[in-house]
């Protein structure tokens, strides 16, 4: 059965995900962002709530039967064997989400932005691993600016992640984002037509060995 080439864009908190998404998005690709399936995942009367209250008690739902983040952020930062018991949970259904997302288009490529793909030891649910590279000090001004933390929880954060070193090594291709948009659109463009073509070449192969 045909599916689309899957691109997995992984990097660290703050390297610039998002913003390289909205460039491939820019080019008419899909993208499909992990952290917004988990959104839908835990949205209001989704029955994964329950099992977080499980874990989390009450206090991890609001008054509004929403999923209290913030109450979240601050359990898990303290506690590593209550943020694998969530990991647990969630990663496995937002995989099967972005396969069922992505298996229902019609486009040569998809992108999945995932920040712990590698993390999860899943780089083999994707044909391609794109890593978005910066400074690790850029990656704390950054992420510190946008979610107004201190830049010690920032590294407290990055600690928890792959080295910046050992992301490398696995990735098959690499934007290092660490200078204007105008460059970052030009490396995505590149990157875009070597998709197309790498996509091209596996529906052949495909299309010869069936």
């Amino acid at each position: 059965m045909y599916r689309p080439f899957r691109i997995g864009m992984t990097g660290g908190i703050g390297s610039g995900k998002s913003t390289v998404g909205e460039c491939f998005r820019s080019l008419g690709v899909e993208v499909l962002d992990a952290d917004q399936i988990t959104r839908e995942l835990t949205a209001p009367e989704q029955l994964v709530l329950d099992e977080i209250r499980s874990i989390f008690g009450n206090e991890a739902i609001n008054s509004r039967g929403e999923l209290s983040r913030t109450f979240l952020r601050s359990r898990i930062f303290t506690n590593n064997d209550q943020r694998k018991r969530l990991e647990a949970l969630l990663h496995p259904r937002v995989y099967e989400r972005l396969g069922e997302y992505s298996d229902k288009l019609d486009a040569a490529y998809v992108v999945w932005i995932v920040p712990l793909l590698l993390e999860t030891r899943s780089a083999d649910r994707v044909d391609r691993v794109l890593v978005i590279d910066c400074p690790e000090e850029l990656q704390v001004q950054r992420a510190a600016a946008r979610d107004q933390q201190s830049g010690a929880d920032i590294r407290e954060i990055m600690n928890r992640q792959l080295t910046r070193e050992a992301r490398l090594k696995q990735a098959d291709d690499v934007i290092l984002n660490d200078g204007e948009l105008k460059s970052i659109r030009g490396k995505v463009q590149d990157l875009h037509h070597k998709y197309l073509s790498l996509a091209e070449n596996r529906n052949k192969t495909e299309t010869r060995d069936n």
